[in-house]
């Protein structure tokens, strides 16, 4: 009986621990996450906005604006803001445009596991170019078309 009951606190207190720790590693990692995820919405882009033309109307300047040649034509690659430590960034926004000025694609960083990364990989250390110059690019690819 006695052997029982030992067995039983310990088999409680295993629970009691078991139980604290759960409910302290939600109470630090869901607020984490969700103010992450408010944090990576903040770099969305705008609804409706789907050009560069809009692009450059709505959001902040750019950090980097380049342009490069690729086997599908033209990409422009803009570098926004990064994120805040919260969001736990691996690099700065990434937006990235095809030659007739439409969005692609968008990241709130440029991580490895990121659909924006090759891009990001090849226009990082390139020239950084004025927005005039990516417009006659986009003007000239159309004109051509």
């Amino acid at each position: 009986m006695i052997l029982n009951e030992k067995y039983r606190r310990l088999l409680w207190n295993t629970f009691e621990l078991s139980l604290f720790l759960t409910v302290s590693m939600l109470v630090i990692f869901v607020p984490q996450f969700i103010l992450a995820q408010i944090e990576r919405n903040r770099f969305r882009p705008p609804k409706g906005v789907d050009t560069f033309y809009e692009f450059i109307e709505q959001m902040p300047p750019p950090k980097l604006l380049t342009c490069f040649y690729t086997s599908e034509g033209w990409r422009i690659v803009w570098f926004g803001e990064e994120a805040s430590s919260i969001a736990a960034p691996s690099g700065p926004s990434c937006y990235v445009f095809n030659d007739s000025g439409k969005l692609l694609m968008w990241n709130a960083t440029t991580g490895d596991n990121e659909e924006s990364t090759p891009y990001a990989k090849r226009a990082q250390g390139r020239e950084n170019w004025a927005i005039e110059d990516v417009k006659k690019v986009i003007e000239t690819q159309s004109q051509a078309k």
